[in-house]
């Protein structure tokens, strides 16, 4: 007899079926004889399935039907989930003419095999699932290692990251924009760092552009510029809540792009990212105008860009925004003059809750605008004001303001040119009033007389939990008041010191201290 429609079934793979699942049986009601024949010859066949097997692929011929059956049958065993009520695992199939029992009513949900830590995959069959909205794909992430294998992290729940080593080439890109079109399941998508160029954006955006469920979109240390801002600014009229094109060559002219979108009432765009992304004050007066009327940013990180000439607008804008809520534009070249626009800003703020103006060469002068914001804002709990040329003035001004303040939390005043004395006055601060939790005082010119000092803020303080004074040259004389005075603290559970300020010495003697053991002090 001539048999038609010939087909493959690689019977290793059924193996890996999960253990314990219904019985299905597969039926073809054809007029024709439906037969199968496999390897040896024989006319019909009943093919018994045994999870703890692993028989050789077969060669099946089947007509259009018993085809088509089949198809169904080993889907959705694939596909079974975990739930299903406990069977032993065997299924017989019988594509022969008439009629066909089943051992259980109740059809299996077409659900993916769950994706299991330490297994393989090609991306051919991840983007399967993800055309196939396989719930289990809620964050994608992409590594660029050059490798040609794919690994499963599970981390916790039901949340599945997918991380794939792999050098993103554009059929793959090609093949997962396509996958994209119809998933309503993934919500968040880490292609950073993976050489993407402005060609693969756009690509990939196609297969964005109406999705309703994509709500982080990560595509920082690629190749984006101006040429995709296009395509990549319709999606943030979508679903997507974070963006980040960080560490790209945006540039002014894609700024402006992206600032058009943020405009967009329909936005609902929370989070932004742009750090060193090549921007510069004609781009930058278009994001501060966006600013000004977006009503859904909380979160935008400007830092690395030469914004200077456009500090003031900028600081308008979000004087003008009601929800922004944290603000970095460290290494922006502000100065203190900026510093005293964005100062005005604190003031009348009353959603911003952490600005980070580290890096901007802001000195004394510009402290003193900042410190001034403090004693009237109620609503900040963290600044950084690292690296800033900041002396002992500086400090002592942004200690006054802690008085009045009463709110701030972290305090970040590490990498500048104060020391001792400006840190008595800080500490003075510290031993009546303040709710300071942190405190980053590395990396300055401090000595053992402000060990001392410290010591002495927390035999009274009990609000510090986290104290940096690494990357100072404090010595080993007053270690020993150090560990007195936190027999008495309950609240610092981190000390940050630094082995070459101790010197051996003192590292030596640190390391006879009890309060070195129960891991409050860490030597970095």
């Amino acid at each position: 007899m001539e048999m038609e429609h010939e087909m493959e079934i690689d019977m290793e793979k059924i193996a890996i079926l999960p253990p314990k699942t219904n019985n299905y049986i597969a039926k073809a009601n054809d007029s024709n004889n439906n037969v199968i024949e496999n390897q040896s010859g024989s006319s019909s066949s009943n093919i018994n399935i045994n999870s703890n097997s692993s028989p050789s692929p077969r060669r099946v011929k089947l007509k259009d039907v018993a085809q088509s059956a089949m198809e169904d049958i080993l889907r959705e065993e694939a596909n079974a989930m975990d739930d299903i009520p406990k069977h032993d695992f065997s299924a017989d199939f019988d594509l022969s003419y008439g009629n066909t029992n089943t051992s259980s009513p109740t059809p299996p949900h077409k659900v993916h095999r769950k994706l299991i830590t330490g297994e393989s995959y090609t991306f051919h069959d991840i983007s399967k699932r993800v055309s196939n909205n396989d719930e289990d794909l809620i964050s994608f992430a992409v590594r660029s290692t050059g490798q040609n294998f794919l690994s499963i992290s599970v981390q916790g729940g039901e949340n599945v990251t997918l991380v794939l080593p792999l050098h993103l080439t554009g059929a793959k890109i090609d093949d997962f924009s396509a996958a994209l079109i119809n998933n309503t399941v993934l919500q968040k998508i880490d292609f950073r760092g993976n050489d993407l160029t402005d060609d693969n954006i756009i690509i990939l955006m196609k297969g964005l552009k109406n999705s309703t469920s994509l709500t982080s979109l990560n595509l920082s240390n690629n190749n984006v510029t101006v040429n995709s801002m296009a395509a990549l600014s319709k999606i943030v009229a979508t679903s997507l809540v974070t963006l980040n094109l960080s560490y790209n060559m945006i540039g002014d002219s894609g700024a402006q792009k992206l600032a058009t979108a943020i405009s967009n009432p329909n936005t609902m765009l929370r989070d932004l990212f742009l750090d060193t992304a090549a921007i510069k004050h004609y781009g930058a007066s278009f994001l501060a105008a966006a600013f000004a009327v977006n009503r859904s940013l909380e979160n935008i990180n400007l830092s690395g860009n030469l914004i200077s000439q456009s500090c003031k607008r900028i600081a308008f804008a979000i004087m003008r925004n009601v929800k922004l809520k944290n603000v970095q534009l460290g290494d922006a070249h502000l100065e203190s003059i900026g510093a005293e626009h964005f100062s005005r800003f604190m003031e009348s703020s009353t959603s911003l809750t952490s600005i980070d103006l580290f890096g901007n060469g802001i000195t004394d002068s510009g402290c003193f605008a900042i410190a001034n914001a403090l004693t009237v804002n109620r609503s900040i709990k963290r600044i950084c004001l690292k690296r800033n040329n900041i002396g002992d003035e500086g400090v002592g001004a942004i200690s006054s303001s802690l008085v009045a303040n009463g709110c701030l939390e972290s305090l970040d005043v590490g990498g500048n040119y104060f020391g001792d004395v400006g840190l008595k006055r800080l500490g003075t601060v510290l031993t009546i009033s303040g709710a300071l939790k942190e405190l980053d005082v590395s990396d300055s010119k401090l000595t053992s007389a402000s060990l001392t000092t410290m010591s002495d803020v927390l035999r009274t303080n009990d609000k510090l939990v986290v104290l940096n004074m690494s990357e100072n040259k404090i010595g080993s004389v007053e270690l020993q008041g150090l560990n007195h005075a936190l027999e008495v603290n309950d609240s610092l559970e981190v000390l940050y010191l630094s082995a070459d300020g101790l010197g051996q010495d003192g590292l030596d003697e640190l390391m006879q201290l009890e309060n070195f053991w129960d891991s409050r002090i860490i030597c970095i």
